[in-house]
């Protein structure tokens, strides 16, 4: 497969993480220290946000190669002028996609400078992708509804590999997000709250697997292309709210005596402080109080599922709603115990 060149503007990547650590290419560091602009190579991620952000983006395209740009402090803050600074850098940089999973607000005057080196990247058929502010009181924000970048909000859509385009809409992008498992610092994974930053960089992935075989595509080629694999190309603000998908807790797959609905069962009554009262592991949401799987705990649940079934889940794959209820996650089981078996079988075949 092509491998793609995407620019992760952000706050660096855990360079160590297993998931992540054979996709760097390289990266540069701009901070803003005693007023003034910190230049050096340093990359390595302390505030975690660039880390998620890389792999919902791998999770979507394995094949990608990151240009590390450490633009963000601990506090997960920068200013417009070092973001300039490092767009300018990435002029002269061979890359394809440039994931911004970032929001300036602000007058659009303040941002002129910030259009034309833009306009630039975009001349170039380089692809700038940037997320809308996570504040729904904030209308504008910047780069995202720039004509020469794709804008990116999150909304819950009819499946998870929706998303709907429109070139002429102030910002271009919705794409569906909902709460899910991403790399964290420390060789680890968290399960996070769905936000337009994520959601940019699942549109970062999208759009290097959808131009793999068309690397020298330009932005308006791409926004045509875009627009013919989208489900919606014409929306109203209303319509992100009547055409969500209902959450399904696959109830009707399985019976109660079911093997491996018990052996998933079982995992969690000794995981879990549940007590005497198993029932309720049939008829409530796993993340209710009175059962106590929580975001903070999950990953430690699938990893005595892996045990259990000895399997091994990509956990970038797995969002909270194949978590909701004990059928849904017996399912995320199943699939994966398949998806072992043809790990296992083309294993055997390269023997």
């Amino acid at each position: 497969m092509k491998r793609i060149k995407v620019a992760l503007i952000d706050s660096g990547i855990d360079i160590n993480h297993k998931y992540l650590k054979n996709n760097i290419l390289y990266g540069k560091s701009y901070i803003y220290k005693d007023n003034k602009i910190v230049v050096s190579n340093e990359i390595e991620d302390i505030n975690g946000h660039g880390t998620s952000c890389a792999s919902i983006i791998k999770s979507e395209y394995e094949y990608v190669d990151f240009i590390i740009i450490k633009i963000f402090d601990r506090d997960g803050l920068t200013n417009i002028k070092v973001l300039e600074e490092s767009l300018n850098y990435l002029i002269s940089i061979d890359v394809k996609i440039i994931n911004l999973s970032l929001a300036i607000h602000g007058d659009i005057n303040s941002c002129k400078d910030l259009y034309k080196i833009c306009e630039k990247l975009k001349n170039q058929n380089k692809i700038i992708v940037s997320s809308l502010a996570n504040y729904n009181y904030i209308e504008e924000s910047y780069p995202s509804i720039f004509d020469n970048v794709i804008g990116v909000k999150g909304n819950l859509l009819k499946k998870r590999s929706s998303f709907w385009y429109n070139s002429e809409y102030k910002y271009q992008c919705v794409v569906d997000d909902s709460d899910r498992i991403v790399a964290d610092l420390g060789n680890s994974f968290k399960l996070v709250e769905k936000s337009n930053s994520f959601s940019a960089a699942k549109m970062s992935g999208k759009i290097a697997k959808i131009i793999a075989n068309k690397v020298d595509i330009s932005f308006d080629g791409l926004s045509r292309i875009l627009e013919e694999l989208s489900e919606c190309t014409n929306w109203k603000d209303e319509d992100l709210y009547t055409n969500k998908r209902r959450i399904d807790y696959k109830q009707y797959l399985y019976e109660n005596n079911n093997i491996n609905l018990n052996r998933v069962l079982k995992v969690l009554v000794d995981n879990l402080n549940i007590g005497c009262n198993v029932d309720i592991l049939f008829d409530s949401i796993l993340f209710s109080k009175y059962i106590g799987l929580k975001n903070n705990n999950c990953i430690e649940i699938l990893k005595k599922l892996e045990n259990e079934f000895n399997i091994k889940i990509d956990y970038t794959k797995v969002y909270k709603e194949d978590l909701i209820s004990i059928y849904t996650l017996t399912n995320l089981i199943e699939k994966e115990s398949i998806c072992e078996h043809f790990r296992n079988c083309k294993y055997l075949q390269k023997l």
